[in-house]
Parts: structure tokens; sequence; C-alpha cells
């Protein structure tokens, strides 16, 4: 065989292994591309009943761990915890997951303090995927967080409160949990503001009826 021949066939065989990889970086792509997508309209399915339930609800305390219950059962995320602010800290109202009975380690954190403090205090969403090199993160006594997400609730420009998950697996979120945790974050926040005027027109609905019982015995 020539020199010539060989030589054709091994460039035959380097563009064979060139279109294999190819193909298959592509397919690949492709998979993860179609896995994003699966998950994303699965989050927002998740998102929109989540609203519907969250709609009239007069209880704040209720409210707020109705839906970090539902970040950890419905959502799959291992962790969830959500902070108000309260003067110049956050203070922990609701947790659930795996690590909730340790949250209460940190049931107060100072703004600016950790990564759910940094987020009240700028009203920015914040992720990391390793938080060994994350100069805000604030490790939880007896957790072994490798991954975490915190969104602000806010108000108009007023920040108040931080909607935080966690995961002891490095790598796990990406900017669609981001996207459907600030969405959440928005609804919540609106939840709240509702939630205390509709308590607040039930108080003043009982008061009505209250005085309108006394003017009758007097009246009597």
């Amino acid at each position: 065989m020539s020199v010539s021949l060989v030589a054709l066939g091994l460039t035959v065989v380097v563009l064979l292994i060139y279109v294999w990889r190819t193909a298959r970086r592509e397919r690949t792509a492709f998979a993860q591309v179609l896995a994003a997508e699966r998950k994303r309209a699965r989050q927002m399915e998740l998102l929109a009943g989540l609203a519907r339930q969250l709609t009239g609800h007069d209880d704040r305390r209720t409210l707020m761990t109705e839906v970090v219950q539902r970040l950890h059962a419905d959502f799959g995320f291992e962790y969830a915890t959500l902070f108000l602010v309260e003067d110049s800290d956050l203070v922990l109202h609701a947790a659930s997951g795996a690590l909730a009975d340790l949250a209460y380690t940190h049931e107060r954190i100072a703004l600016g303090r950790g990564i759910v403090g940094w987020v009240a205090q700028t009203g920015e969403a914040y992720w990391t995927n390793d938080t060994a090199s994350d100069s805000h993160f604030l490790p939880l006594p007896g957790a072994d967080v490798l991954s975490e997400v915190a969104v602000p609730l806010r108000l108009g420009k007023t920040v108040i409160g931080v909607l935080n998950v966690e995961s002891e697996r490095a790598d796990i979120f990406d900017d669609t949990d981001v996207r459907t945790l600030e969405s959440l974050a928005d609804l919540l926040a609106t939840g709240l503001q509702t939630s205390e005027l509709i308590a607040e027109l039930r108080r003043r609905e009982r008061l009505a009826e209250a005085l309108l019982r006394v003017s009758a015995a007097v009246s009597a």
C-alpha cells in the first residue's frame, strides 16, 4: 500500500472521529437544553398552582409556612427558609426540609451578614454552587451546605425579607431555579401584604359587629 493511501486512510479515520465526537457533543447539548426546558415548564406549572393557593390567605404565618413546605415537597429543594426584615436584622419565620431543625441556630441574622444578609441589604438575588470558595457564605452548624440561592422579597423598592434555598450537593442550581424563586418571592411579598389587608378588614368587621351588639344592648 502506498504512503499516500495510508495518509488518506488516516485522514478519513480522523474525520470520522471528529464527526462522531461533534455529533455526540451536539446530542449532549440538545439533551441538556431539553432537560432545562422541561424543568422550567415543570417549575412554572408548580408556580402557577402555588399562586392560586396563596390567594386569599389572611394568616401570614400559614402563608409563609405553606411556601417553604411546597418548595421542599413539590419543587424538590432540599432545604428552604424564609426570613423577614425586622429593624436591622433578618428573622427566620419558616423553614422546611432536611436541615429545618438546624435553621434556628441562625434564627436572627444581621443585615449584610452571610448570603441572606447580603441579599436583604442590596436587594439583589445571589446564588452560588460552590459555598466553600464564596466569601458571603455563612456556614450552618451541623450541615454541609455546598450550594445556595437567596432572593429578595420586595414591596416597591423596599426589601421586606429573603427567600432562601440550600443544598448539600454542589453545582445543583441554575438560572431557572433563580428565576423561579424570584417569581415566587414577588408573589409571596404581594401575598403577605394582601394577608395583612385582609386580616385588618376582618378585625374591623369584628369590631363593627361588637359595636353593633353593644349599641343594640344599650338601646334595648
